[in-house]
């Protein structure tokens, strides 16, 4: 398996692309889908906010009290509503869970799973679908404004072993700190991109999401945030085989 953008390549890449990392992935069992809001309202049901030995030390202080997701709207009756890009509308329980990279990892430890690591992304990525060696223009993928919001999280395109959504609908948490692959080299004009970046402080999240656009949608696009950060992002699960 192999992590970075060829050197040469017909589309715009990022310096934080670039590099060669040459692993062998142990098995994995990874979930098919991301998990969608009503997999995650089991979580919140279940208490997932009230528990601290759930989440990280950090993850726990950044809750602020919080008991659901930011998008998340509580109804008077119980329940909640979502707070689209437009509107509040019924909770969407198909669609992805959108969450920080903390509730992320908070929810994979109540599952007894855990967030898939960047090399295992690109091994379920490994057989997707690609235009020119890319994603941009592929019919199904949830990208480039396709559809102005996530879908259902079995409809976009499947691998061919049945994993959907690998690229595109939201961006996906990883457990990796972001970190250069062997070989980075800062560019000279943006020296400041990504490597101000690369610490325990920030996680690596990949795919897409249904609001990315240009080279952000390719296939080789790395991007990282702190884990407190809302970000059109979403996760699936994995263990050890």
């Amino acid at each position: 398996m192999q992590l970075g953008r060829p050197p040469v390549s017909d589309a715009y890449g990022w310096g934080n692309e670039y590099g060669t990392l040459e692993v062998n992935v142990p098995p994995f069992l990874a979930t098919t889908t991301l998990v969608s809001n009503a997999d995650y309202a089991r979580f919140v049901a279940d208490g997932g906010y009230r528990r601290p030995e759930l989440w990280t030390k950090a993850g726990w202080a950044s809750l602020g009290g919080a008991t659901h997701p930011r998008f998340w709207v509580p109804e008077a009756g119980g329940g909640f509503s979502y707070r689209a890009q437009f509107d509040v509308r019924p909770l969407p329980r198909a669609w992805p869970a959108e969450v920080n990279g903390h509730e992320a990892a908070a929810y994979a430890r109540w599952a007894g799973a855990r967030l898939p690591t960047e090399q295992e992304w690109a091994a379920l990525a490994a057989d997707a679908p690609t235009h020119d060696a890319d994603v941009i223009g592929v019919a199904g993928y949830n990208l480039n404004l396709r559809h102005g919001s996530s879908v259902p999280v079995d409809h976009g395109v499947a691998t061919p072993l049945g994993f959907h959504d690998v690229h595109g609908n939201v961006w996906q948490w990883l457990a990796d700190d972001f970190a250069p692959l062997p070989g980075f080299r800062a560019h000279p004009l943006y020296p400041d991109f990504s490597l101000p970046y690369f610490d325990d402080q920030h996680a690596t999240l990949r795919g897409g999401s249904w609001a990315t656009t240009g080279t952000g949608a390719s296939r080789y696009y790395r991007l990282w945030f702190r884990r407190h950060f809302a970000q059109h992002a979403g996760f699936r699960l994995a263990r050890e085989a």
